[in-house]
């Protein structure tokens, strides 16, 4: 008998993929066109993220205060907090090194697909040493901010 598979096999068989640090084959990824990139770019990482969140049910992370910026809020999947650990986006505050630092703490445990997003000046300042210690079963996700440029 393997993980969970007596109960609920598909959640079992999830969670034995997750655990492997394999991805299933069938993700719904998104498309995007020449004539639309240019408007899409800023909002690109979060539309493949949500396209794909509900069947990677193994990803889980969020930002330092940036998700109105970074577009990484998981929709539909809760917010982490001391009520409700099923949550999948986790709200860290102005912590940038913080976030890193668990981040790989979460990825190196296992079972989970984790990602941080901030911006690429603050990932530079606050959180350099944890950047370099990150696991490579994580996604950092880091955005150039784009001064002067219309949103």
């Amino acid at each position: 008998m393997t993980l969970g598979s007596a109960r609920i096999p598909s959640l079992g068989a999830a969670l034995e993929r997750a655990l492997r640090g394999e991805l299933p084959s069938d993700l719904p990824w998104p498309s995007f066109d020449a004539k639309t990139a240019t408007s899409q770019r800023a909002d690109a990482g979060g539309s493949v993220m949500n396209a794909i969140a509900m069947s990677l049910p193994e990803l889980v992370g969020g930002s330092a205060d940036l998700d109105p910026s970074t577009k990484t809020y998981l929709k539909n999947c809760g917010d982490f907090s001391p009520g409700n650990y099923s949550g999948r986006n986790i709200h860290y505050g102005v912590r940038e090194h913080a976030m890193a630092a668990c981040t790989n703490g979460i990825a190196l445990h296992g079972g989970l697909l984790p990602f941080a997003a901030t911006f690429f000046t603050s990932s530079i300042i606050s959180n350099r040493a944890a950047v370099r210690l990150s696991d490579r079963h994580s996604l950092d996700l880091r955005l150039h901010a784009r001064f002067g440029l219309p949103r």
